[in-house]
């Protein structure tokens, strides 16, 4: 089965457009069939579209293709930051049951007071130290684990 953890969308300010009279969603998941990808996440910088992920999502299952959401996520550490990529359970963080934009939430955290957030070079707040994988959350809170709900320790971090 072949799979695609890094898929960029219209929403990403990095994609290049299609035509007016293209079904992005359409072509964007066609173009997964031809390459026969089965398993894809939808990777857009430090951004993430609820609606257009549904939409995707729905012309997904069409074709026997499972689309997962996700974000690209630029953090601080090296010289000029660190992408992650970060795939979230479809069931908790998009179709949950208080229609809430988890997603979006935790990105709004990520970025707090940081303008900017959707271009590729514009790091959060938060840090990845390379040595230990240690997260830290500008210096006053540590990321535990990405899971539901989000939960966040109020441990201090050096």
């Amino acid at each position: 089965m072949r799979a695609d953890f890094h898929l960029h969308t219209v929403a990403d300010r990095e994609f290049e457009k299609p035509p007016a009279d293209v079904s992005f969603a359409e072509a964007f998941v066609q173009a997964l069939a031809t390459a026969e990808v089965r398993v894809g996440v939808v990777t857009n910088h430090n951004k993430f579209d609820q609606e257009e992920f549904k939409a995707l999502r729905k012309a997904a299952l069409r074709k026997r293709i499972l689309l997962l959401p996700g974000v690209e996520l630029s953090v601080q550490g090296g010289a000029t930051g660190v992408h992650l990529l970060v795939v979230f359970d479809d069931k908790s963080w998009v179709f949950n049951r208080e229609n809430e934009p988890w997603i979006n939430k935790f990105l709004d955290k990520a970025f707090d007071q940081i303008p900017n957030r959707e271009s590729e070079n514009t790091t959060c707040q938060w840090t990845v130290d390379r040595r230990w994988m240690n997260w830290t959350i500008a210096g006053n809170m540590a990321a535990t684990r990405l899971s539901w709900p989000p939960t966040w320790t109020g441990t201090k971090a050096s």
